[in-house]
């Protein structure tokens, strides 16, 4: 095999693991460590960490230096055999999981994965957490723990109270799971939280009251969570059209003062909607939990429905 060929066979590699490729899988194409470092030195390969390299020219990816990190957790197989594993020997997990989902706004500085046996890693911001199984579904490409494994588990580990809000608030939103289904997840963490023993129901309602009154944004799609329907979808998209074609005209012109003010008088009016919305959307979902809670039918007279 010539050298082209074993070039070409390791971007084969890469083309089906977003552009990266492993020494140890630069080596069962024949292509040495040292013809590595030369292809790295001539600014075809990009060094990700230590054994992992990206393809120059690949489109930038905020999920790059995840994915690399799994690769390193097994570099000589292939990230499409893994996937076929039951075992991917790997999952993403905790809070790199709850980015995956895009659940919250979790600080991930450090990569945390579940592995099968105990082992080590090299790397200092990677976390290996030890279970012998776990569930999880493909999201963004990468073996991930499901919505209801990556909350339990964030609670397990006491993740901070307001973020820890916000991530049950983008389950609720995007409808991943019920009030129902959460409360019984958050059974065996309440205590945690100050509230009382098993009563998944009273930390719910707790942490409803700290939810960020901030937009979600879309989940990524994944495979096994369906089709969502957004609770965020009732309330229609924002008209930001004026304010937008407003900042545009004032960057010049003879009417760029009048532009001026024509955008802060949208912008004001987009932050009233925007405030008004957050205070009704966190009424309506501590009238539910207080419902669901004592059994009660909510103010107008309805029975509560957790699907609403």
């Amino acid at each position: 095999m010539s050298g082209e060929d074993r070039y070409l066979q390791l971007a084969d590699i890469a083309a089906e693991q977003w552009g990266m490729v492993t020494t140890a899988q630069a080596r069962q194409a024949q292509v040495s460590a040292q013809q590595v470092a030369r292809l790295t030195k001539r600014g075809v390969l990009n060094r990700m960490q230590h054994g992992v390299y990206r393809l120059a020219g690949v489109p930038e990816d905020p999920m790059a230096e995840l994915k690399a990190a799994w690769l390193a957790l097994e570099p000589q197989t292939t990230a499409s055999e893994r996937l076929r594993r039951p075992d991917p020997r790997g999952v993403i997990s905790h809070r790199s999981a709850a980015t995956l989902h895009r659940l919250g706004e979790l600080d991930t500085d450090t990569h945390e994965f579940i592995v099968a046996k105990p082992r080590r890693s090299r790397h200092r911001d990677v976390r290996l957490h030890v279970r012998a199984k776990t569930d999880w579904d493909i999201v963004a490409g990468l073996p991930t723990t499901t919505v209801a494994v990556t909350i339990a588990d964030l609670a397990a580990t006491r993740t901070d109270g307001a973020q820890f809000a916000g991530v049950l608030r983008n389950a609720l939103d995007y409808r991943l799971l019920s009030p129902d289904e959460l409360a019984q997840l958050l059974r065996p963490y309440a205590h945690l939280y100050g509230a009382p023993l098993g009563d998944g129901k009273a930390l719910l309602a707790l942490l409803v009251q700290r939810m960020n009154r901030v937009e979600p944004t879309p989940p990524v799609d994944s495979v096994g969570l369906g089709q969502l329907s957004r609770v965020g979808d009732e309330r229609g998209a924002e008209p930001v059209a004026d304010a937008t074609h407003a900042r545009g005209s004032a960057l010049g012109g003879p009417g760029h003062a009048a532009a001026r003010r024509a955008a802060a008088e949208a912008a004001r009016r987009a932050a009233t909607r925007r405030t008004a919305t957050a205070a009704a959307d966190a009424a309506r979902l501590q009238a539910r939990m207080a419902a669901l809670r004592h059994h009660e039918p909510l103010a107008d007279g309805r029975e509560v429905s957790l699907d609403e």
